[in-house]
This record gives structure tokens, sequence and C-alpha cells, in this order.
């Protein structure tokens, strides 16, 4: 049986997974719209320009047409670049595996909260080396002082829980007071 104290550690790790999740899920759609468009675009604007140098044979119309793919595909290609170099594929894949743990560790504490067997202890032990392990890897993605205010807010909210800190219940991911640990980002 755990004692009030790890009942208190799994409540505050399961909040703390829950915010990670949250923040991983957040980047992993935000970084597979990007994917998604830059692969749509660079399927679509040959394509479409294509379609248009074989539909036109006007001279005027050639220059423009011409013009405006070169514009375009030299923009796709910065961009493209730039996902290549930042590794929007790779930070997709870790962000992605990170919301599936966190939010298996989220299940576990909040399971952890109330173990009665008599191995208790051991698996809260286990339970804590692998949330450890998680949260470093976590760390290698580069989370910011802003980023963790986010990840709280968040569990804050979906837990129903005022601040430690501030004592504020928020109700939206709007920052709505000065605390660093649940509003200032």
């Amino acid at each position: 049986m755990l004692t009030t104290a790890e009942q208190k550690v799994c409540a505050d790790k399961e909040i703390y997974a829950h915010g990670t999740a949250w923040f991983f899920q957040k980047n992993a759609r935000t970084l597979r719209g990007k994917l998604n468009l830059l692969s749509w675009l660079s399927f679509g604007v040959p394509l479409i320009v294509g379609t248009l140098l074989s539909a036109f044979d006007a001279p005027e119309i050639l220059g423009v047409i011409k013009f405006v793919s070169a514009l375009l595909g030299g923009l796709l290609s910065v961009w493209g670049l730039w996902g290549v170099v930042a590794g929007w594929t790779d930070s997709l894949s870790k962000a992605e595996r990170s919301v599936v743990a966190n939010t298996s560790l989220r299940e576990e504490w909040a399971e952890m909260k109330t173990c009665n067997s008599p191995d208790a202890s051991l698996r809260f032990a286990t339970l804590k080396a692998k949330d450890l392990a998680q949260e470093q890897t976590d760390q290698l993605y580069g989370i910011s002082p802003k980023d963790n205010a986010q990840m709280m807010r968040a569990s804050l909210i979906q837990y129903q829980r005022p601040c430690a800190v501030c004592n504020f219940k928020p109700l939206s991911m709007k920052p709505s007071n000065d605390c660093d640990t649940c509003s200032n980002f």
C-alpha cells in the first residue's frame, strides 16, 4: 500500500504526464500540418504549372507562367530545405512517440494512486524510474519555460485544479495572470 506522500507524487506525475502529452500532441499536429502542406505543394505546384504551360502558348502568358512558377518553385525549395535541415520528419516522429509514452504514463500514474497490492512500493519505484527516463527523453526536445507553463495550464484545466504557486484555477489556455508556472507564455 502506498503512503500518502507517494499517492501525492502519483497525482502530480499524472498531471505532468498529461501536460507533456498535450504539448507533444500540439507540436505533432503542427509538424504534420507543415509536412502535409509541403508534400501537397511539392506535387501540386509542378502539376498546375505543367497544366498551364500545356494549355497556353501565347508568349506574354508563357512569360508570366514561367516567372510565377520559378518564384513558387524557389520558395517551395527553400521551405523544403528548411524542413529537412530543421528535421521536421524526425521531430514529428519523436513528438508522436512522446504522446504515446506520456499518455501511457498518465494512465499508469492514475492507476498507481489507488494501488493496494502488497508490491505497491516496488511498482511505484519502477514507474518512477520509467517516468524519469521518459522525462529525460522529452528534455532532449528543448522544452522551454514557456512550454512548461503551457503544459501546466493545460493540465490544470483538464484536472480542474488551481495552480500550486498562484492558486489561480484556469478555465482556458489564454494566460490571465502573472505566474511563471501557469501563465507566462
